[in-house]
């Protein structure tokens, strides 16, 4: 059985469509919300399309087996404590997103520092740690790797350890690890514990 959740995301800034650090945080913050347990484990979001509309969050029960839906958009998987795994996706619904929200990264850029084909930041900034993680791996790419408009970098597959916290945000580097191609990337994202995971970019338009 699978539990579903309505998604209240808006466009960030100029951007038409929906962005990772939405779907992270909503991933987390559910899974915790309906009582499936602290997300304490891997985390694995795989984003399979631009999303310009509304969407859903169906997270299957621990042990569920519910078919993938013809319309789902992003495949989502975590472990709880105790070690129990929750997976699920993020579905997409005929409704329109008309909010937009604010979002200034120049905070987080005035901590990074990118030597070659890697990124790093120190120091603390109020924005979230998945924030600081896609803004230093969108920055990256666009100096190593500058697209051709209009074409851009987009995240396609974010793989972690464990869930990001605040102290990673303050101490994080990220390392454009692998070209496959001409137009997918992985970088290796490493905090102060050692490696965390990595984060997949391919090149596409998103509007």
């Amino acid at each position: 059985m699978s539990v579903i959740v309505p998604c209240d995301f808006g466009f960030r800034e100029t951007r038409n469509y929906i962005h990772t650090t939405d779907l992270y945080d909503a991933l987390i913050g559910n899974v915790a919300a309906l009582g499936l347990g602290e997300a304490a484990g891997e985390i694995r979001l795989t984003i399979r399309q631009v999303m310009r509309s509304a969407l859903e969050l169906h997270l299957l029960e621990p042990g569920g087996n519910t078919p993938r839906p013809p319309r789902a958009t992003v495949d989502v998987f975590a472990v709880v404590a105790g070690g129990a795994t929750v997976r699920g996706w993020y579905v997409e619904v005929d409704r329109p997103i008309t909010r937009r929200v604010p979002y200034d990264e120049s905070p987080i850029h005035a901590h990074t520092r990118i030597e070659g084909n890697t990124i790093a930041i120190r120091g603390k900034t109020d924005a979230t740690p998945i924030e600081v993680l896609t803004s230093l791996a969108v920055r990256l790419h666009a100096a190593a790797k500058p697209p051709s408009l209009p074409l851009k970098w987009l995240a396609t597959r974010l793989d972690l350890a464990r869930p990001l916290t605040q102290d990673d945000s303050a101490h994080m580097t990220i390392a454009l690890q692998k070209t496959l191609g001409t137009s997918l990337t992985r970088s290796e994202i490493t905090v102060s514990s050692g490696v965390l995971g990595h984060i997949y970019f391919s090149l596409g338009n998103p509007e």
